[in-house]
């Protein structure tokens, strides 16, 4: 450190170091080219130590020290920070403390190579000498360290530079953390844009990406290990790229879920399954082909399948190991790092640990830890998780889809068990519904008898009514649950797809097979009623239950073709937006096994709905409010359209099957629709009922309605969007529909339009609280259907019993449906008091 630089020789000219004259150079010029000792520089000190070295890039400068070490230093200089207050006092900083500002890594290849010749053979020491007291440097002057620091990230940022040398996006994102905690953690990625390095497009959204990857992995220690592990020793992470480790992120829900994706990367590229350039952003994170599932879905699928297996899997089946078994084998598998430090890596070619703990375990707990590799740490089964991941599919439905490998490595491993423990219960059977008490079925006969005696009481303004007539409304409602009971059935929703399956081999409805002569089978996908907006449900609908609609879509399809690669012949899929829904990517619901999507034909139709009607079942007093009258249903077939629906006139309104209009409609005013309190619909959704944000408006005349502080006893209608009744009775007489498959039974419009016209009906509930309601409110409609003079299933017998007025309102009622005009387009019947609709 104390030797003086020698002079150096070049084209004639001998250059060297003049303390005098680099003053006076920094001092007019501020900068001054000389040749100094490399030793001056202070090497505890970077302008960029928050930011991690890259091992590899130091490789990469020895490789060019080694050909031609003077060029190195032309083309990637060494520049010195020397302060404003230095040389105003007339001296340069002392020897040894010189702050670099230029990128470490080619004083460290330079110091490198110097230890390893040194350390190999003492004969290149003078040459050595006479490198490190003959290095070229540029003195640069500036006003503070800050500064220099400023400068330093400029200097990663030139293209003259080696490019590699630029900082990496491991490296930014260690910056711009830096960068925040300087200017303060209120900081705005607005604010920070206008303090980083401009050499390239750094916008707000690179620095608000790289902050969120900061925020929720590089603060888990083992994550940021690993990812400097990746940075530091390979020469193609598959780390790289901010939108990369971005993706990852916003992708994983928890932080254990972020903490397995790395680790699970890192290891398997380790083992050689995984390179970089399998790990673009689209392949981790998907595209719209691909339901924007990736890699990062099937890790996380990972995550999930191994949490199943050590606790509900091991619980229900392992039940004949001993419990030091059972620690040893759980201890192992939550842990890849753990897993590979205790059984290694049957890919890998080192030697395996020392097994001795594994002593005594029965044969099926040495299967089960290979079940754990194959199927959680290495990529055996990714393919079949990639279609899982883009069908929705839940970690059941993976490990219980009998016709795939996961499957039936399962149930090899029961079955060893079953040899070792041939009295043991293997697995457990799976709850099932339970069946309706008798005394509670008493209970809603009679609260479904009540409204409907009310109603008759109401209408006649009477107390009560004669023993005859009450046993004759008895009889007519046992008749009404006998022709419920017939054709409509209603479940809830499954939670699985085996589930779903199960419950659809077993159902008449999905069992009938539509055709040109008996009648199709209409698929009702109405994405409107799988729930309700806490917010607002008078104007918001709940945004789309993927995996439910997914789950319903796959069920249904293989319950027509058990491998699942088309649609059935005999099939009409009616999927409806209500004015607000995306039907390409409901549509793109029907996919195969692979979770590609299926070949169909699109009928699109088109229906509106009267402006003042739609207008008061909205609840919408404000003026400046607009409302939506178009309604989209895309009617899709296995074939062309027209090939598959034979033309036929519309009943309730103007047109034909082939047409692709419908309307005007009119909508039933709220008074008359299916109605609770808000307290009870709460408990009919259950967690059907979603948040989706913001503050509707509270209008005076409709309290409640959109307020945060909603009367939990205010009456409301339980499905304010449903679709009118003269609508589904359209579609089963136009379209030729035998039988019915309802992703959502909602308030159940679908089911009695079902009912009256005896075609089956499958529906799916939210709850089990709306499956016992609904069937309860829809013998009530049945029954009122009975009573009513101008009813589809008018009784004279009951008409008689109840008294001469109903029969001459029947009488008047049949009068006026004969004097109708039907000028509206809707036909010219009525729905007792209900506007046509």
């Amino acid at each position: 450190v104390a030797a003086d630089p020698l002079s150096v020789s070049q084209g004639g000219l001998t250059a060297g170091f003049d303390s005098s004259e680099v003053l006076e150079s920094l001092r007019t010029r501020g900068s001054a080219l000389t040749v100094a000792n490399l030793l001056w520089l202070d090497s505890t000190w970077s302008p960029t130590a928050h930011v991690p070295l890259r091992w590899e890039n130091v490789d990469r400068c020895k490789k060019y020290w080694e050909k031609n070490w003077r060029q190195m230093l032309e083309r990637n200089q060494i520049e010195v920070a020397i302060l404003k207050s230095d040389i105003e006092g007339g001296e340069l900083p002392a020897r040894g403390t010189w702050k670099r500002v230029s990128p470490e890594e080619v004083c460290v290849a330079f110091h490198s190579l110097c230890r390893e010749a040194l350390e190999q053979s003492r004969a290149e020491e003078e040459d050595w000498k006479t490198r490190i007291l003959s290095c070229p440097v540029l003195l640069t002057v500036f006003d503070s360290l800050p500064a220099a620091q400023w400068h330093a990230q400029q200097i990663r940022e030139d293209s003259n530079q080696q490019a590699f040398l630029a900082l990496t996006s491991v490296q930014r994102i260690f910056d711009f953390q830096r960068r925040r905690q300087e200017i303060g953690s209120h900081v705005t990625p607005a604010e920070m844009e206008t303090v980083s390095g401009k050499s390239e497009s750094i916008t707000s959204n690179l620095i608000a990406c790289a902050l969120r990857v900061w925020d929720r992995a590089f603060t888990i220690g083992r994550v940021q290990k690993v990812i400097l592990e990746q940075e530091a020793l390979h020469t193609e992470s598959v780390f790289q790229g901010t939108s990369k480790l971005d993706g990852i992120v916003k992708k994983c829900a928890s932080d254990a879920e972020i903490e397995f994706v790395f680790l699970l990367m890192a290891d398997l590229q380790k083992q050689g399954l995984l390179t970089a350039e399998q790990c673009t952003s689209r392949a981790l994170t998907g595209t719209a082909s691909t339901h924007h599932k990736g890699l990062v879905d099937v890790y996380i699928m990972k995550h999930k399948i191994r949490t199943h297996l050590l606790e509900e899997f091991l619980r229900k089946t392992s039940t004949g190991w001993s419990e030091k078994v059972m620690q040893e084998v759980k201890a192992t598998c939550q842990d890849i790092e753990v897993f590979r430090k205790r059984l290694g890596s049957t890919s890998s070619q080192e030697v395996l640990p020392d097994l001795a703990w594994k002593a005594g375990f029965p044969a099926s707990a040495d299967w089960f830890l290979v079940f754990v590799e194959e199927a959680v740490y290495k990529t055996k089964y990714d393919p079949q998780l990639m279609a899982a991941v883009r069908q929705s599919k839940s970690v059941q439905d993976v490990l219980d889809d009998q016709s795939q490998p996961l499957a039936e490595e399962l149930r090899e491993f029961e079955e060893l068990l079953k040899k070792e423990l041939p009295q043991a219960s293997v697995a457990e059977t799976p709850p099932q519904e339970q069946a309706t008490d008798p005394a509670e079925s008493e209970a809603a006969t009679s609260e479904a008898f009540k409204m409907v005696m009310q109603d008759i009481l109401l209408k006649r303004n009477s107390a009560s009514l004669t023993e005859e007539a009450t046993e004759t409304l008895k009889l007519a409602e046992r008749k009404c649950r006998v022709l419920l009971d017939a054709h409509v059935e209603l479940h809830v929703m499954p939670e699985s797809n085996k589930d779903m399956s199960e419950l659809l081999s077993k159902s008449p409805a999905a069992s009938t097979r539509g055709d040109h002569h008996s009648g199709l089978v209409m698929v009702w996908v109405d994405l409107a009623q799988t729930g309700e907006p806490i917010t607002a449900p008078h104007t918001r609908v709940c945004p789309m239950n993927s995996v439910t609609v997914k789950r319903f879509c796959s069920g249904v399809v293989k319950s027509r073709d058990n491998s699942q690669c088309s649609l059935h012949p005999g099939d009409l899929w009616c999927f409806w937006d209500c004015g607000q829904f995306n039907l390409t990517k409901a549509v793109g619901c029907l996919t195969n096994e692979a979770g590609e999507k299926l070949t169909t034909h699109d009928h699109c139709l088109t229906l509106s709905y009267d402006y003042e009607s739609l207008r008061a079942t909205r609840a919408v007093n404000r003026a400046s409010a607009t409302i939506n009258q178009i309604e989209h249903c895309s009617l899709i077939t296995a074939e062309p359209f027209i090939q598959v629906v034979k033309e036929k006139s519309r009943v309730h309104f103007r047109g034909s099957s082939h047409g692709n209009y419908l309307g005007p409609v009119l909508k039933a005013p709220l008074s008359e629709r299916w109605q609770l309190t808000v307290k009870e619909k709460a408990e009919l959704y259950g967690p059907c009922r979603v948040a989706v944000g913001g503050r509707g408006p509270a209008d005076q005349e409709n309290p409640g309605r959109g307020a945060i502080t909603k009367n939990r006893e205010t009456l409301e209608p339980v499905f304010w969007h449903g679709k009118e009744r003269r609508v589904v009775e359209d579609f089963l007489s136009t379209y030729s529909i035998s039988a019915v498959i309802d992703l959502a039974a909602s308030d159940g419009t679908v089911a009695l339009a079902c009912a009256v016209a005896r075609r089956r009906y499958l529906g799916f509930t939210c709850t089990m609280v709306h499956k016992s309601r609904l069937r309860e409110q829809l013998v009530y409609q049945l029954l009122s259907e009975s009573c009513r003079p101008s009813g589809a299933l008018y009784d004279p017998k009951l008409a008689r019993a109840l008294g001469d007025d109903i029969q001459a309102a029947r009488l008047a009622a049949l009068q006026s449906e004969g004097n109708g005009s039907g000028g509206d387009g809707q036909g010219d019947k009525s729905e007792g008091t209900a506007p046509a609709s």
